[in-house]
This record gives structure tokens, sequence and C-alpha cells, in this order.
């Protein structure tokens, strides 16, 4: 769950990017950094997409959310395939939300799915459940792949998951794929800490009925959310 600094009015989210080796994680994190840079959101500098170690990671300030918090977003590329460190493992039993970047570049299909499953059994080890995580799936390098597929072809490892063909090269569509978790998991986060107007009401506890009967205050919430987020990174 997303941490809440209450001294500091902040909320802190851990967004998750995995999939294969090569896929264009890194590539990815530096479309973002680069854009956040340009718009006065990267709390890091840019290098930081680049960081030593395995993890990569850029930080990022999303603006306010919920009244007077500040929303911050902890972007993470994790290592593809092999053991998992211990600090990989932390941020898997962590993480608000996932970006899977799949390789839609030909004879990749089965590194796809390969990653995928690899990912699903990594978290299953940690007690989560990829699929209640607000989860998102990157398609890249899709000018690579086949030129019969429309855009309205979905790959079947998205299983119904919002998905976007990206170019992270040229940072075409990154920013989108992004938001898609983001905003969920933010309004999970305000649920969870008790901010969003209806579970202030209810406590800090989650509510147990859906949230759209219980909080008919949420269009309005979600409404400056999304606002937001569409002026993140506008270009």
């Amino acid at each position: 769950m997303a941490d809440h600094d209450r001294e500091r009015d902040e909320l802190h989210l851990k967004v998750i990017y995995a999939g294969p080796r090569g896929a264009g994680k890194s590539a990815s994190l530096q479309a973002i950094a680069r854009m956040a840079t340009r718009h006065g959101r990267a709390v890091d500098p840019p290098q930081a997409a680049q960081a030593a170690g395995l993890v990569e990671h850029v930080q990022l300030q999303l603006g306010r959310v919920f009244g007077r918090h500040t929303a911050f977003a902890h972007v993470l590329a994790l290592p593809a395939g092999g053991a998992l460190a211990p600090t990989t493992r932390l941020l898997l039993r962590s993480a608000d939300a996932v970006v899977f970047v799949a390789d839609a570049s030909p004879g990749r299909d089965r590194d796809n799915a390969q990653a995928l499953e690899h990912l699903e059994s990594a978290l299953r080890r940690e007690g989560r459940d990829l699929w209640s995580l607000p989860l998102a799936f990157q398609w890249n390098k899709r000018d690579l792949g086949d030129p019969s597929l429309g855009p309205a072809d979905k790959p079947r490892l998205c299983r119904g998951r919002p998905f976007v063909s990206t170019r992270a090269d040229r940072g075409d569509g990154v920013v989108t794929v992004f938001q898609r978790v983001c905003l969920p998991a933010l309004r999970r986060a305000g649920e969870a800490h008790g901010l969003a107007p209806g579970a202030r009401a209810a406590g800090s506890a989650r509510p147990t009925a859906p949230a759209e009967a219980a909080d008919p205050a949420r269009p309005h919430v979600l409404g400056r959310l999304f606002e937001r987020a569409r002026a993140m990174f506008a270009r």
C-alpha cells in the first residue's frame, strides 16, 4: 500500500515496470524522466532513470490530491528474469501498481509470456495477486511488429486489461500508460488512508461495499485527479 507521511501530508506510490529483457522498460523510464523534467515534475534529476544497480528508478511529483496532500510516484524498472534480490522482492511486496512492458518485435511472444508468468509467480510468493493490482500493458516497439494488426487488436496476454501501443524510444504513449495505473493507485491510496471524502466519513478502513456506491463524491475527486493527470506531462 502507498506510504502516507502524515507530518508532511504526502502520499508515495510505487509503480513497478516489468517485462522481458530488451522490451523497453529503461527507455520508458527515461522518457518519463525527460517529460517530467521538462514540466518541473521530476524530483530526482533525469540521471535517476539510469541509477546504478539492478533496479532503475525515477521519482516524480504528481501534484496535489485529496485536498492538501502532495502525491509522489517512485517509478522502478525491475530486472528481467533470474533470481530476485531481496530489494526486488521488497518492491514487489509493496508495489501499488504495475506496468507490464511487452515487446511487439517479431518472435518475442514466448519471451513476453514467460516474463508475465515469472512476474505472476514472483508476486504470488510475496502474497500478492498481479491481477488485483492497478495493471496496464505497454505494447512497445509496435512499429516493428505485425503491420497487419490494427489498433484494436489486443495481445492475448493482456486478458482484457488496459493496453497501449508505444514507441518508448520516442516517448510516444508512455505517459498514457503511466496514467492508466497511477490514477487507480491514487484512488486506492486515498481510500486506504482515509483521505477521500467517503473514506473520511466512514473512517480509515477500506469500504466493504463497492466504492462507487459508498462514495458519491468520488466522481468529483476522480475528475480532479484526471484533470491533473492529463496536464501532468502535457507536451
